[in-house]
């Protein structure tokens, strides 16, 4: 059995840290509990540490620097063969 990813739009900086380290740590592991095949495990990686990073930068008010790692979250999105709803 599988387990759920969350919506990574609708989750907290830290769950995206988390999240981010635990597929680092091991990506094939990561992508069978998921389900996931490798290389999406591996853009949900990225999609995780640049969204904590727009976060991040949209705190301190870095809002040029946020829109920056928006669109490259977006691009990771588009590129992801597994997808949740809105």
């Amino acid at each position: 059995m599988t387990e759920e990813l969350d919506n990574l739009d609708s989750v907290t900086i830290e769950y995206l840290w988390k999240l981010y380290k635990e597929i680092d740590s091991n990506v094939r592991v990561s992508a069978k509990k998921y389900g996931l095949t490798v290389r999406d495990a591996k853009s949900y990686r990225a999609y995780a540490v640049n969204k904590a990073t727009a976060m991040t930068c949209r705190i301190e008010g870095e809002i040029n620097t946020a829109l920056e790692y928006e669109r490259i979250c977006d691009r990771l999105y588009n590129q992801m063969t597994v997808k949740h709803d809105s």
